[in-house]
């Protein structure tokens, strides 16, 4: 093919330089339809109250956050009770807290079992059977292997498991024993004082150096009240549980540190299976007897988390700059109405899409007239749009007009050097 001027050659045969150089314009199309306009305008006002109502002042998008991070002083007070076989033995807080130091963390006992053991001595069962070596003389008793409980003597013994020399008697099943519960452990006092900081603030809070209820003084009624209602105290007594203290700050520096103060809650997270451990205490000098104490209680963990924020030109902007691209959902949802459902859009889709396509046949005007010229006047009307004056002697002018689809003008004149492709 061949380019008949430097103009069409320009157009319609561009080299890769101009291929690479070309730059795409929008086209706009302005829709009169005052529902649309209606719902358009209705759809900004949505996002921009959005993002300012919610995202900036409700969600106090203005200010920059950092994490807390702190420690706990607990102290616990209180007494309790026992009424074993019509005697009374007193507990204190020294008594039913063990350990006496956790960290982030404290114990109250609420049931537990005693009994006696000697060091070095053998035995194979308990006296109610319901603790054994851990191995059956049908298995083989080999003198020097160890078990779970102590080491074998090589001998048989009662009920069929094999001897071993460990702490005797074996420890016994601590079946429920009212005898052996811990009354009035409901009314013990907790106070827990926070110390948390802000790093990037270096802003350092404490809840107060004196007990205030609801604050950093509760009760143990009361946590475990509001756990399931107060109806499983008796089931935490009985068997243990395990109580997670939520302390969730929530602090505005910008009206200052004083209202920045901690939210408390409280849940049990052992799912019902209860809680217990061992704990041993030596009767003698030379540690050959000891009281092993399996305590059941009431295991309370806390953990403190939450956020502070401070105003900050940064954050704000940032905000700013995320709620207004939201605004593009409302051209977004227009055009899709309007493509779709809306009336009469036949007549958008016509305007709004245009499709150019310079290598059809019909998209190149072939002007054998010799020194044809195109002269673009001022004055040229664009009511439906663009016209091409021609005066019917070979040149272009205001008298005579044609309306020509398609907006690119191509021009070749004669006395132009052909071009070859």
């Amino acid at each position: 093919r061949r380019c008949s001027s430097r103009l069409e050659y320009m157009v319609s045969c561009p080299s890769w330089a101009e291929a690479l150089l070309h730059y795409n314009s929008q086209r706009y199309v302005q829709v009169t339809d005052w529902r649309l306009g209606a719902l358009f305008r209705f759809l900004q006002i949505a996002v921009v109250g959005y993002v300012l109502g919610y995202g900036i002042i409700f969600q106090k998008g203005y200010q920059k956050y950092d994490a807390v991070v702190g420690t706990t002083t607990i102290k616990v007070k209180g007494s309790a009770y026992q009424n074993f076989s019509g005697t009374v033995n007193i507990f204190d807080a020294q008594d039913a807290v063990v350990p006496p130091l956790m960290k982030d963390a404290f114990f109250i006992t609420t049931r537990f079992q005693a009994q006696e053991q000697t060091r070095n001595m053998i035995c194979s069962v308990a006296s109610d059977n319901t603790t054994n070596s851990g191995r059956k003389c049908s298995k083989g008793c080999i003198e020097g292997d160890t078990t779970l409980y102590g080491i074998m003597t090589g001998n048989c013994g009662k009920y069929g498991y094999c001897e071993i020399l460990t702490w005797c008697p074996l420890e016994k099943d601590p079946k429920i024993d009212y005898q052996n519960l811990l009354y009035g452990i409901r009314n013990f006092s907790v106070f827990i004082r926070t110390n948390v900081q802000f790093p990037l603030f270096d802003i350092t809070v404490t809840s107060g150096k004196s007990p205030v209820p609801g604050l950093s003084l509760f009760y143990l009624r009361d946590m475990l009240k509001d756990t399931c209602n107060g109806e499983c105290f008796e089931n935490a007594r009985m068997r243990g549980a395990v109580i997670l203290a939520k302390a969730e700050y929530e602090c505005d520096l910008d009206k200052g540190k004083s209202g920045c103060r901690p939210q408390w809650s409280f849940s049990r997270i052992d799912e019902g299976d209860g809680f217990n451990f061992r704990s041993i205490r030596y009767l003698d000098r030379n540690s050959t007897t000891r009281e092993i104490r399996k305590l059941y209680g009431i295991n309370v963990v806390v953990d403190i988390y939450g956020r502070a924020g401070r105003f900050d030109v940064v954050s704000l902007l940032t905000a700013i700059g995320a709620g207004l691209g939201l605004l593009t959902l409302a051209t977004i949802i227009a055009d899709f109405l309007l493509n779709t459902i809306w009336p009469r859009r036949e007549l958008f889709l016509h305007d709004k899409f245009l499709t150019v396509n310079l290598e059809h046949e019909t998209d190149v005007r072939d002007f054998s007239d010799t020194q044809k010229t195109v002269q673009m006047d001022s004055k040229t009307e664009f009511e439906s749009g663009y016209r091409v004056l021609h005066d019917g002697k070979g040149k272009f002018s205001e008298n005579a007009a044609s309306t020509v689809p398609n907006p690119l003008l191509l021009a070749c004149p004669e006395d132009e050097e052909s071009v070859d492709l």
